[in-house]
């Protein structure tokens, strides 16, 4: 690693839990909020897509995740992590991300009840592709890992809770028509735009929404499917 790898401040997501507990929606949303430059690690894309290798203890798709890891750390601001990555099977991978990334590292581990993650299992279009059974099979109840510092993610949080804890954790603010400290990102449909302002709306019980705020809209920049606002 050369001194100017070091100097970069480049950061790495881990999402980590049990089959159907929510991380890979998570994981493709927040690529989409952070936008360029961020590239999505998908365990399952990897192992089963493009490899169809076995997961277990010394998998075939160890190496290549590992090269994965290096790459984003050099070529990519923001590197996400998702997968069950079992805890031991994945401990070399875990270590590998500590010593690229140091301290820049937000691991999350989605600690979901079976029962849960079956339920929502079912409402995803691959639901037919396993069972309730292979779930079982699979489970490996509270697989943390001592390698990481992981933040746990419960049943009673929702998508955008989740999407907007994370974002926050990265000076990102995740409000629609809320200004506060930091990045302010909001969704196209609750703003109007006009040539030279953008004019920021309020939900008025069901009736439309009520003008709230203007801005000149060359204090803002797109990115991803919102409007990007840097509050001074």
């Amino acid at each position: 690693m050369t001194m100017g790898d070091c100097l970069r401040t480049n950061k790495l997501i881990i999402l980590r839990g049990n089959s159907g507990s929510g991380k890979t929606t998570i994981a493709k949303e927040l690529q989409q909020v952070f936008g360029n430059n961020t590239m999505l690690i998908s365990q399952d894309v990897i192992r089963r897509d493009m490899l169809k290798v076995k997961d277990g203890e010394n998998t075939k798709a160890l190496p290549l995740l590992e090269e994965l890891l290096r790459y984003g750390r050099k070529h990519s601001e923001i590197v996400i992590l998702e997968g069950i990555l079992n805890a031991e099977w994945y401990r070399a991978l875990f270590e590998l991300a500590v010593a690229l990334y140091g301290k820049n590292i937000y691991a999350y581990y989605f600690d979901i009840p079976f029962e849960e993650t079956v339920k929502r299992h079912k409402t995803k279009p691959n639901c037919n592709d396993f069972s309730a059974e292979d779930m079982q099979r699979w489970w490996n109840e509270k697989d943390y890992t001592s390698v990481l510092y992981e933040t746990r993610i419960t049943a009673d949080q929702d998508r955008e809770s989740i999407v907007r804890d994370i974002c926050q954790k990265h000076n990102i603010q995740w409000k629609n028509n809320c200004f506060g400290q930091g990045m302010i990102f909001v969704l196209p449909e609750k703003y109007d735009k006009i040539e030279t302002e953008i004019n920021f709306c309020k939900p008025v019980g069901g009736k439309g929404f009520r003008k709230e705020q203007t801005h000149e809209i060359s204090n803002f920049h797109w990115k991803s499917g919102f409007y990007i606002h840097q509050k001074e």
